[in-house]
C-alpha cells in the first residue's frame, strides 16, 4: 500500500550550510528565513564554530542535521590513502531535532 504524505516544501529540503565562515552560514539563514526548516552542517564549518549556529538554528525552531564524517567516500577527507576500507572509515553522524 502506497503511503501519500503531503509534506510542506520547507519539510522536504535540506540546505547544506557548506560555507567556509559562521559569518557567511549566519548571512545564508538569515537570506532564507522562513522559507527553510532544515539546516546541514557539515564538519568544517562545525569545527569553525558552528556549533553554537545549530544550537541558535535549534532555538529557532529549525532541524538540525550534523554531518561529521571525517572521511567519506572520494568527497571529504584525504583520497588515496588506503583508508576506503570500511572497517577503517571514521565517521561520526548526529542528527538534533528541536525539542530533544
Amino acid at each position: 500500500m502506497e503511503d501519500n504524505v503531503s509534506l510542506d516544501a520547507r519539510e522536504r529540503l535540506i540546505v547544506a550550510l557548506d560555507v567556509p565562515s559562521v559569518k557567511a552560514a549566519e548571512a545564508m539563514t538569515a537570506r532564507l528565513g522562513d522559507s527553510v526548516w532544515f539546516y546541514k552542517i557539515g564538519y568544517q564549518l562545525a569545527f569553525a564554530g558552528g556549533l553554537s549556529l545549530a544550537a541558535e538554528l535549534i532555538a529557532a525552531g529549525k532541524q538540525v542535521f550534523l554531518d561529521l564524517k571525517l572521511h567519506d567516500i572520494g568527497n571529504t577527507g584525504t583520497q588515496g590513502d588506503g583508508l576506503n576500507a570500511p572497517g577503517d572509515r571514521i565517521s561520526g553522524v548526529v542528527q538534533l531535532e528541536v525539542g530533544k
